[in-house]
């Protein structure tokens, strides 16, 4: 009957399967990084705002930096009378555009779209009202729903734009996760070879083969 493995050759074991464990957490641990697209942190006016006075532009400041292609920022009354003629200005994450005339009181609503740095269009509307007009609702959450002011050739260039970058994106993800499973996969057929060695080696040392009885 063979004799089983002494303590220290299973200490060893263990110590290699731990490397092996461990080497696997760290190719791995970044291999689903978290791709969010950019958020509106704040606005001015702010949403569900009640001003005294009517204001001089409007402002979007996004987490990140903008692509500067496809923004639109639209000002309209309860009448859905636009209130912002001018092409929004871009500074990194800010994002403004003036207000054609001062706004009489009433309730109004800033509905913008711009394009996230990773080339995805977001969207969302900013209630607000100015004087002495009736409380308005919460902003909606930021989506992909369009504006409808867009001009359709800056529409058919933004959306080329965001598909060729999420093309670009899912190409560089895959090309990453390729990577990374041949990675993992060597890296463990190379350790499982290395223990099925030692252990080979275990044996032999402590079990040595011993001539066999002749027969009588």
């Amino acid at each position: 009957m063979g004799r089983p493995l002494p303590t220290p050759a299973f200490a060893h074991l263990f110590r290699l399967t731990a490397v092996l464990i461990g080497a696997s957490a760290l190719v791995l641990g970044p291999a689903h990084p978290a791709f969010a697209h950019d958020q509106l942190l704040s606005s001015e006016p702010a949403a569900s705002a009640e001003l005294s006075a009517s204001p001089s532009e409007v402002s979007l400041e996004f987490s990140d930096k903008v692509l500067t292609v496809g923004a639109v920022i639209l000002l309209v009354d309860e009448s859905n009378t636009e209130w912002i003629s001018a092409e929004p200005t871009l500074d990194g994450p800010t994002v403004t555009a003036p207000t054609d005339a001062a706004l009489p009181d009433g309730s109004y609503e800033v509905r913008w779209r711009v394009v996230s740095s990773d080339g995805h269009p977001i969207s969302g509307i900013i209630p607000f009202t100015v004087g002495d007009a009736a409380p308005v609702g919460e902003a909606s959450a930021a989506g992909d729903a369009p504006v409808s002011a867009q001009d359709p050739e800056e529409a058919a260039e933004t959306g080329a734009i965001a598909a060729a970058r999420g093309a670009e994106h899912a190409e560089h993800e895959a090309a990453g996760g390729s990577d990374l499973w041949r990675t993992v996969a060597i890296g463990a057929a190379g350790a499982s070879s290395a223990l099925l060695l030692f252990i080979a080696w275990s044996f032999r040392r402590r079990n040595p083969k011993q001539a066999p009885n002749s027969s009588k």
